[in-house]
């Protein structure tokens, strides 16, 4: 991706998962911590007047890291902020204020292994316009045995 300076991939699948909805305007990415999302990646979301389901295979071989990154695009009609919950594989993974323009993330710290993924996005704001999403990321940790650098590396 040519805005990335970690030369990820970014792909886009809204239909997928509910509406998309975009900004021209810039989308501050959350210090704490930054994981150098491209602005003009997060500056398109998904909406859902429900919930934003993603799913995918693991495995007890497969270990995964997950990072979400959620910013308003679309000024909340409450004008506020809106509230996320998300859970993984149906137990609360965590909370998450979001706000118009500025990115909040959640990550795993550590490896996640199980034999099937879900996660869940739903809005905890009564009256507000349901879940977000800008950016999903899932890294699956790969076993580099058999591979070792020169020593005087």
């Amino acid at each position: 991706y040519p805005a990335d300076s970690f030369d990820r991939i970014w792909e886009f699948d809204y239909d997928s998962y509910g509406s998309p909805k975009s900004t021209n305007a810039s989308v501050t990415e959350s210090l704490t911590p930054s994981f150098g999302t491209p602005s003009v990646v997060l500056q398109t979301a998904v909406y859902a007047p429900g919930e934003i389901v993603v799913s995918w295979p693991g495995g007890v071989d497969s270990a995964f890291f997950l990072t979400l990154e959620f910013a308003d695009v679309v000024p909340p009609s409450s004008g506020k902020w809106r509230r996320l919950t998300v859970r993984l594989n149906d137990q609360h993974w965590g909370d998450v204020n979001v706000t118009y323009l500025s990115s909040s993330v959640l990550y795993s710290p550590r490896a996640l292994i199980a034999s099937q993924y879900s996660v869940s996005v739903r809005s905890t704001n009564a009256s507000d316009e349901g879940a977000v999403l800008n950016s999903f990321e899932v890294y699956k940790l790969l076993p580099l045995s058999g591979f070792v650098t020169n020593a005087d590396d």
